[in-house]
Parts: C-alpha cells; structure tokens; sequence
C-alpha cells in the first residue's frame, strides 16, 4: 500500500516529535529511499543519530548533505550543516572554499535563472516504512552521491552574501549562527526588540501578527527566504511575528557583529548598505500607500523621482514658515514635528519614522508650513519635488484621497492634542 510524499515526511516529523527515534528513523528511510537529496529528511536524521548517540554517523551524514545542498543550489541549507559541523568540532575549511567558489561574487558560476533541484512532488505515491531498521543501510544511503541526482551547472545568487567579495564571505561565515526550532516555537516575537536577522535554512515558518488575542497569517516563507532584516539598521521593535510552521533549521546573523565587520571592512561595509537600503526600499513599496495604486513595475519607476539624501541628528528638514518644496518619505531614522523650534515655547507635536510620509499638507493646502521637522536620529529620505507631487496626485485619484485623507487626520490629531493650539493648524 502506497502513502504521499508529504504524509510520509509528516509522519516522520511526528514521531520525532514524540521521541519514537526508532519509529523516524525507519520514516527516514522511506523518504530517502523515495527522494535522496530531501534536505528536510537529512536534517531529521542527523537529529536522529546525534539523539541516539551515533554522533560519527551524524558527522558523516551532515557532511554530505552540506556538500549535496552546495551543488543543489540550497546554499543556506549548506551553510546551516556546516556551521553544525563546527558545533560538533569538526573542520569545514574545505566546505567553506566549496562555497565561496560557488557563490561568492568572485564566483563564476552565479546566474539569475540557475535550477533549483526540488523535492519530490508532496502526492507522489511512495512506499511506508518498513518494518525493520537497517541503520548502516540508512547512512550509506545518506552519503551515497551515486544515489544523488543530477545537479544544475550554474548556480543562484544568495541575498546578500553573493554580493561580498570572498574575503568578506569567509569573515561573515566566522559570526553566522545556527538554531533549530520545533514546529510552533516563536523565531521573532511582535513587540520585542530584534538584535538579528535570519535565513531560513530548512522547514518552513509563517509571518503572523497579533489581532484581536490570535496570531493571524500573513504569510509563509520556505528555504533560502531572508527576515527580520530592519535588525540591521536599528534594533528597533518588530512589528510582526515569526513561528515554525515545521521543524526549522535557521541561519542568525548577530546585528553587532556584523556592524563590528562592517566598521572593519570597507568593501563589506559598501555592500551590506547597498542591500539595506535595497531592502527597505522593497518594504517601503509594499507597506507605503503611496505605492499602492500601482503595479509593481509602476512603483518601481516611482520610486526612481524621489531623490535620496542623508539626514544628520538634528538637522532641520522644514523649518516653521518655509513654503512647501515637496513630499519627504522616511527610509530610516525618526523624525519630530516640533511648534515653536528654539524659542521658549518650544513644543514637539509628533514622531515620524520609517514609511512615514511628511510635506503633504502644506503642499495640498498651499500654505506656508507651521511647524518644523526635525531629525531626531541621523536616517535616509526621499524627496520628491512639488511639481511632480502635484502632477501625480492631479492624475492618480486613489492618492489624492488619501493624503486628503492623511492630512485630515493629522489635523484632527493635532488639534486634540494641545488645547492651547486648538485654534491653529499645523502644516508640515
């Protein structure tokens, strides 16, 4: 009698769960027998071994999966068994330059549209599990690489790390940490403070956040996948939550010592702010409801009229009476609309931060602004200018309802807030 791919891989995930390592082992079996190179499968059993003592067999095993995933473009995966290796004590050196060849950016087998060997399809029809355990067989099995498919030719670029030099690489391979998560644990929490960011290496996870006393999905990320990047430019507060959907194999990047890395080296530095700023570029498209009227080729081109410029600690954006000149968005750092800047009644209104968006209203109303804006903390903002502000809003209705509909609520807001400015408006 035949079971799916996908039950049988459950399956063994449940008994695990329950500490039947015997019971596993023989799921893994079945699943190696049915798909040699399932990553998730490796990573059971080398729990599995080390669980039952058997850590020369693990080592074995984690060593050729490390180098199965290197050639099946699952380089996250690769990197999680090799930092494991290292728990263990063993030496990875020669894993290290296997993948610095392939997917550094000295390397010359990178490409845009590299395979990715994929597992066996979830409903394929495979056989259960036998009866009894051969465990010799099962990690011949394991580290077999006749038993291997046939592996892509060119490989795909890693986030990030395909962007650094292979000097660089090798210094960000020394601080990367591993972790494992059982199915249900939280990875990020919504409202703590994040000090990391992550890959995630095998299993799978979901974004969720919290409403209404439940954690609602918002969606789910498989292998290879990037989050919890903001860590990098502040350790700020998250906003979201991260938990196992499935057992998980993750890859940590510690924010400080990669921060430390940066200050070290100038080419590391160059490329971690170019994908930072990629990065929240790419959040800001897909959270701002600037962008949300348009396609994602539309908010792309966009976004290439907003001129991007450094903001100083204490550096005054809109100064109180100025015209308007155009629409700030925030990319990092916050900012504070202050009554009065430098005078004795000196007043702070608001905070702005990230994706927030400022200069509308004196802009909508043509009217000179009342209040400064103010860099709290040094950060990154866009600018677009008057002309293209007004041209874009006189064609797209979807955004001219909304910054009315902003700069109305910032009015109200502004208005309850102070009883002693309930008379006046402020326009920033």
């Amino acid at each position: 009698m035949k079971v799916t791919y996908a039950s049988l891989k459950e399956y063994t995930a449940a008994l695990e769960a329950r500490g039947d390592t015997e019971g596993a082992l023989k799921g893994c079996m079945a699943a190696l027998t049915a798909d040699p190179a399932d990553l998730d499968i490796r990573s059971i059993l080398v729990r599995l071994l080390l669980a039952r003592g058997h850590r020369s067999q693990a080592i074995d095993v984690l060593r050729a999966s490390a180098y199965l995933a290197i050639r099946a473009n699952h380089p996250a995966t690769a990197m999680a068994f090799i930092k494991r290796l290292e728990i263990l004590g063993e030496p990875t050196r020669e894993l290290w330059n296997e993948m610095v060849v392939r997917y550094s950016a000295d390397s010359t087998l990178l490409s845009d549209m590299a395979p990715r060997l994929a597992p066996l399809p979830d409903d394929t029809p495979v056989d259960p599990p036998a009866e009894e355990l051969d465990l010799d067989a099962l990690v011949n099995a394991a580290i077999d690489p006749s038993r291997w498919p046939a592996m892509p030719q060119r490989h795909l670029k890693m986030v990030f790390l395909s962007e650094l030099k292979e000097r660089d690489f090798m210094q960000l391979a020394e601080i990367i940490e591993v972790s494992s998560k059982a199915s249900g644990q939280f990875i990020i929490q919504e409202g703590h403070v994040g000090d990391r960011f992550y890959i995630l290496a095998t299993g799978r996870v979901m974004v969720t956040r919290l409403r209404d006393g439940k954690q609602h999905v918002l969606l789910r990320l498989n292998p290879g996948a990037l989050f919890g990047e903001m860590a990098i430019v502040h350790e700020g507060i998250r906003t979201a939550s991260v938990i196992a959907e499935h057992p998980s194999l993750l890859l940590e990047f510690p924010a400080r010592a990669i921060k430390v890395l940066a200050s070290r080296s100038p080419s590391f530095a160059d490329a971690l702010a170019g994908f930072t700023q990629r990065r929240m570029l790419d959040n800001l498209m897909n959270t701002s409801p600037i962008f949300r009227p348009f396609t994602r080729e539309q908010r792309t081109e966009l976004l290439r009229r907003f001129i991007p410029f450094k903001a100083d600690r204490g550096k005054v954006i809109i100064e109180e009476g100025s015209d308007g000149h155009g629409l700030y968005l925030i990319l990092t750092g916050k900012m504070a609309v202050i009554k009065d800047l430098g005078k004795s009644t000196e007043k702070m209104i608001a905070e702005l931060g990230p994706s927030d968006v400022f200069g509308e209203i004196s802009l909508i109303k043509d009217s000179p602004a009342t209040a400064s804006v103010v860099a709290i903390d040094s950060g990154t903002l866009l600018f677009l200018p008057k002309a293209t502000f007004i041209k874009l809003v006189e064609v797209v209705p979807q955004l001219k309802s909304y910054f009315d509909r902003l700069s109305e609520e910032r009015l109200q807001e502004l208005e309850s807030s102070d009883s002693e400015l309930e008379e006046e408006i402020i326009l920033i």
